[in-house]
């Protein structure tokens, strides 16, 4: 076998590796932690104003995993005042076990099941509102 053969044949050969390496990346699964991503981004400093609130409080929002369920208590300055809530659950690896959850209470403490997810870390972000003032904190929970 002639040299220009054997240029040839490692030629083949390269263009299949390339070729074989993009299908098997096209295929791979990418999940995003939210499909309007960059809307978000546009806003991250109404973000960073409601993180910098929670640092300023004097008791941070507490979030323990009991059992089979996760426990938020609120700091000691929103008690027995009205807390408007959205709890963000995602999971980095899997969005379709994302969930999000929203409650208005006055006991300053809530508690939600993990019996229907799937085991995993999980990102807790939680965005509340106590007299027009917004906070913020984000957790990492393992079931």
């Amino acid at each position: 076998m002639g040299w220009g053969k054997k240029i040839t044949l490692v030629y083949i050969g390269f263009v299949t590796l390339i070729v074989t390496m993009v299908v098997i990346s096209m295929r791979q699964k990418v999940d995003l932690v939210s499909p309007d991503y960059y809307a978000k981004e546009l806003n991250y400093q109404s973000d960073i104003n409601k993180m910098a609130n929670a640092k300023a409080l004097k008791t941070p929002l507490k979030c323990s995993l009991v059992n089979n369920t996760v426990e938020l208590i609120f700091p000691e300055e929103h008690s027995a005042k009205t807390i408007e809530a959205n709890i963000f659950v995602y999971k980095p690896s899997d969005n379709k076990s994302d969930k999000t959850i929203k409650f208005t209470n006055t006991e300053g403490r809530y508690v939600f099941s993990t019996e229907d997810f799937a085991k995993g870390m999980y990102k807790i972000k939680v965005d509340w509102k106590v007299e027009n003032i917004e906070y913020q904190t984000e957790t990492v929970v393992v079931l």
